[in-house]
């Protein structure tokens, strides 16, 4: 469950559902047939009305190979769906194609190098498969490298500027875009799905796209984190902190610390009902095709079956 979707939700009852987003892919959920949009009414046979969503996400986790049962309403229908629990990685990477074939969709969840070698072969695919049309997912999207966030958008940007740094003497330097990107000779369409939870590097990334006219941000503010860190580990397995050694600034020279980027398209998951995604039809649009979902107003917030993080938890992007 993403708990900044669910603050107007203090207990489940009187209007107020457990619903899922979408399964993780990988996930348990996702093996056991759990599906966007179903609601969750019970959990072991205990009926969540009245329970926090705190209390109702602790129900739902326990120890791996443990089983739990969960009651669903499934468009009306009543059923009940059990999940083995296990230990699963995230995949960096996850793709669809839309609007019947003619869109790509690339969600990208973290910035790392996994992450941008799977997202280059995504596009590889993409645009073998004769799809010109992308939407690039960077919600929920906590930063990582800058280094990676380089790679992503030269595979847009031909050369220029993708940002600059600026160090604590005020010296500026300039980030530039690597060549042989795959995207950068104008054919392809690029639209960039964004949130508050859309921090660090994925800021570099979709600050470059936007301010160099590669594409247009649809969404909600990103976070606002103008700074670049480096992870300096302490003796003994003590732990590290993370020192922050420049500012890194848009193409345009904008620092964004505190403000985010301002979506070009904004548009709010606010009301939107499970399994209905108003934030991607609104992409759709703005590639010229229909909405998938016809997104419609819901008296319940929702989220997918994990809980979402805080930026401050984020890995900090590094200048190497």
């Amino acid at each position: 469950v993403d708990p900044a979707s669910t603050t107007s939700c203090a207990k489940i009852g009187n209007g107020c559902e457990l619903a899922v987003d979408h399964p993780i892919p990988g996930s348990p959920a996702e093996a056991a047939g759990i599906a966007a949009g179903d609601v969750i009414v019970s959990v072991n046979g205990t009926l969540l009305d009245g329970k926090s969503i705190d209390d109702a996400t602790a129900l739902i986790k326990g120890p791996k190979d443990t089983t739990v049962t969960l009651g669903l309403d499934r468009n009306g229908k009543q059923i009940q769906v059990s999940i083995v629990r296990a230990i699963y990685s995230r995949p960096e990477v996850t793709t669809r194609t839309l609007a019947n074939g003619s869109v790509a969709y690339i969600a990208v969840a973290g910035m790392n190098a996994p992450a941008s070698s799977q997202f280059d072969l995504a596009l590889q695919k993409a645009l073998d498969a004769g799809q010109r049309n992308v939407i690039l997912d960077l919600r929920g999207n906590l930063g990582g490298y800058v280094a990676d966030a380089v790679k992503m958008g030269s595979e847009f940007i031909p050369s220029g500027t993708i940002a600059y740094q600026q160090d604590s003497s005020g010296t500026t330097s300039e980030v530039t875009a690597t060549s042989g990107g795959r995207a950068t000779d104008g054919s392809v369409h690029l639209v960039v799905l964004v949130d508050g939870n859309t921090a660090s590097s994925a800021e570099i990334l979709a600050g470059a796209l936007q301010a160099r006219g590669a594409a247009k941000l649809v969404g909600t503010k990103t976070y606002g984190k103008g700074v670049v860190q480096e992870w300096l580990p302490l003796s003994n397995n003590f732990g590290g902190i993370h020192l922050t050694v420049a500012r890194w600034l848009t193409p345009d020279k904008v620092w964004i610390q505190g403000k985010g980027l301002q979506p070009d398209v904004p548009v709010s998951p606010d009301g939107a009902r499970a399994g209905v995604d108003p934030v991607l039809d609104a992409g759709l649009q703005q590639l010229g095709f229909p909405p998938e979902s016809g997104a419609s107003p819901s008296p319940a917030s929702s989220g997918g079956l994990e809980p979402s993080h805080s930026p401050t938890n984020s890995p900090a992007p590094s200048g190497g």
